[in-house]
């Protein structure tokens, strides 16, 4: 029998969008939580959460045996 491994996380993604005054270009905001520990980090842009998320399953963040 082969042993697998089960690659599952869970986040509670939170956006939002924040006016700019100096350009008046509303800015895009999130926030992402582990429902099971309570950490959560927040981001500027999108491109930093897809970072935190390539990162985060490299690392093999999230991965339990089944």
């Amino acid at each position: 029998m082969v042993n697998r491994l089960s690659y599952t996380a869970v986040f509670l993604l939170r956006c939002w969008v924040e006016p700019d005054s100096s350009t008046e270009v509303p800015t895009w905001r999130f926030r992402l939580e582990n429902p099971h520990t309570g950490e959560a980090h927040s981001f500027t842009s999108l491109t930093a959460l897809n970072t935190f998320l390539a990162t985060y399953i490299s690392g093999g963040h999230g991965v339990d045996d089944a």
